[in-house]
């Protein structure tokens, strides 16, 4: 496996690629491997993976949106008490949606990511597995700089105080003669600081497929909290009420459609 041409920050090319790679690179286990697409297509939380908001193998299904096959699975949310967002992708352009779909039906009652029915022992393994794999490629994510103020005692520079709005003030001479006023004894220093990357982990595959939503697919700010399941500005809802233990019916599978509809034409 040629691992040259890929950069150090991944490209969502290079990270799908990765991912498709996995069990040559790794020879891991398959669960591991589907575990990071469905990870990676529904810009989930590990905690989505394994855990009281597991999914199961009837969590999915397929349905026709605005003419189009769609995959749709219902993602039970880690950090909204446990209310179900939507994730709709297209059959026919979503390379592992037909996968997917087929791994999970396997499965139906089960978590179809769980291996040996522990899923501590699996979650751990999942997180070591994938760090494993991205440090193969020394896949990193670049931070932003960011201003840092340096403080330094001017006890000794303090030309004159004063009281204003109830506070006091003092005014500072710095080393090169300019004045300013502070509510401390101190000089203050600015600079722009240039943090290390830091390694590529599985909680970044969430922050890039919302840098694929909208980039790629031209999502909206609103459309990809939609997709992500964060709170909206709106009231428009688009979460869904469902308690997991009964199946899956018409009345869900519309709601689920309807709140599809509002982002799903981006992908076609």
């Amino acid at each position: 496996m040629n691992k040259d041409n890929f950069t150090r920050v991944p490209t969502i090319a290079q990270t799908r690629k990765a991912i498709e790679d996995m069990e040559i690179i790794l020879r891991g286990d398959l669960e591991f491997k589907m575990a990071l697409k469905y990870l990676y297509i529904t810009a989930g939380r590990l905690a989505e993976v394994y855990g009281e908001n597991a999914p199961k193998g009837n969590d999915v299904r397929i349905r026709e949106i605005y003419g189009e096959d769609a995959v749709i699975f219902l993602v039970k949310t880690a950090r909204r008490k446990g209310l179900y967002r939507v994730i709709a992708v297209p059959l026919r352009t979503e390379p592992w949606a037909s996968e997917l779909f087929t791994f999970f039906r396997d499965k139906l009652d089960s978590n179809p990511f769980d291996i040996d029915r522990v899923e501590d022992t699996s979650r751990k393994y999942l997180q070591l597995t994938a760090s494993e794999l991205f440090d193969f490629y020394g896949h990193e994510m670049s931070r932003e700089p960011y201003l840092r103020t340096e403080k330094k005692d001017a006890t000794d520079r303090v030309i004159k105080s004063k009281i204003e709005n109830g506070k006091r003030l003092y005014l500072i001479e710095y080393p090169d003669e300019s004045r300013l006023w502070h509510d401390e004894k101190v000089t203050k220093k600015t600079k722009w600081m240039n943090e290390k990357p830091i390694p590529f982990r599985i909680k970044h595959l969430r922050g890039q497929r919302e840098t694929e939503l909208k980039t790629v697919y031209g999502f909206t700010n609103e459309q990809a909290r939609t997709y992500l399941g964060l709170k909206q500005n709106t009231r428009v809802t688009n979460l869904i009420r469902y308690d997991g233990v009964e199946p899956i019916d018409n009345r869900i599978l519309e709601e689920a459609i309807t709140i599809a509809e509002t982002y799903f034409t981006k992908f076609l």
